[in-house]
């Protein structure tokens, strides 16, 4: 039996542990940065707003660094044929494609944890020139669409945490403090329902999309995330 494992040309950023400096420098043209060193990849990055004074690599693959200052962003990274796509989640983008029990879902399982949903994230750091704490929170993630019929924050009242809390020791803007608050909640959001639902082969839809459940019950129809696919092929179909 011989099997082969294919992977994106994304894989050339996982290898080797790099130090590097940057200045005055958006996450997003950073992202433009780390993906540009290398031959046959592009870099698709959603504009940032936060201008960094000073960001530091230190012993990490560029891959991981990538992935450490997006999710400091709020932002997820897509890998579509060498393209690398750093986003935030647009949940209020058209389906495309709707799955329906009884006519195209083969398989479905879904779960709703209240563990991870927050009524409010709070984070704090240190002004080292007032010497004084800061902080930055959110209720709620701004301009995200949750599917099913029961709200994160709803749900996050089973635990009722005051806050869930963060802390930055290194020297950080309010502006970086707050999109690093957002991304936290925002992720919370998104993890509310977690499944899968197998159907039909469909290369039309990819990470990011948007996908219509029905006939799943009030708790999980809608449209929802999509953050992986699978293809199997087998037995002729």
């Amino acid at each position: 039996q011989l099997m082969v494992e294919c992977r994106d040309e994304a894989v050339k950023m996982t290898v080797g542990r790099k130090n590097k400096y940057f200045e005055n420098v958006k996450d997003s043209q950073l992202f433009d940065d780390l993906i540009g060193q290398y031959s046959g990849l592009t870099s698709d990055a959603q504009d940032t707003t936060v201008t960094n004074k000073e960001l530091v690599q230190h012993h990490l693959t560029d891959w991981d660094f990538l992935l450490l200052r997006a999710e400091a962003n709020g932002m997820l990274v897509n890998v579509n044929d060498g393209t690398i796509k750093t986003f935030k989640p647009d949940t209020s983008a058209q389906p495309v494609l709707q799955a329906s029990y009884g006519t195209s879902i083969m398989e479905f399982e879904a779960e709703m944890d209240a563990r991870n949903q927050w009524k409010n994230v709070k984070a704090i750091s240190w002004d080292y020139a007032n010497q004084q704490l800061f902080d930055a929170d959110t209720d709620e993630a701004a301009s995200f669409t949750q599917h099913g019929n029961i709200s994160g924050a709803d749900l996050a009242k089973t635990i009722n945490l005051d806050h869930f809390q963060l802390h930055h020791s290194g020297h950080i803007t309010e502006q970086a403090l707050q999109a690093w608050v957002d991304g936290v909640m925002l992720r919370s959001r998104l993890a509310k329902i977690r499944g899968r639902v197998k159907i039909t082969g469909f290369s039309g839809i990819k990470p990011g999309d948007m996908l219509k459940l029905d006939g799943v019950g009030d708790r999980y129809k809608g449209n929802a995330f999509v953050t992986a696919v699978k293809q199997d092929i087998g037995n002729g179909s």
